[in-house]
């Protein structure tokens, strides 16, 4: 399972194979027993479960207009960001995919 520590500290997990760490902004690829999933899992904020196939294949992440001039940030149905001024969305649209994924891992990390 790819992880990818979104935090500005390093981090560990614990997996089949002993405990892990995972430098900041770094995606690895983890392979949980049962109760290691269950203690990441409970790191959001912390640690993006997942995030690095979402960067891997270069998503599709776009700024839409959500009403009441404010743009959500999606890829696909899920919205990642929400709140963004029409200035902020076309900036953010103009970025490169690799600059739309570090932006929205940096911006969950804020809380």
């Amino acid at each position: 399972m790819k992880v990818t520590n979104i935090s500005k500290a390093l981090q560990g997990v614990n997996t089949k194979s002993g405990r892990a760490f995972i430098r900041p902004g770094e995606t690895r690829e983890i392979e949980f027993d049962e109760a290691g999933l269950k203690q990441a899992r409970r790191l959001k904020g912390i640690l993006d479960i997942g995030a690095g196939e979402v960067k891997k294949n270069q998503s599709g992440f776009k700024a839409e207009h959500h009403g009441g001039g404010r743009f959500n940030v999606t890829d696909g149905e899920t919205v990642h960001l929400s709140g963004l001024s029409k200035a902020d969305a076309d900036a953010f649209n103009q970025m490169s995919p690799e600059d739309k994924a570090a932006y929205v891992a940096a911006e969950k990390a804020k809380g």
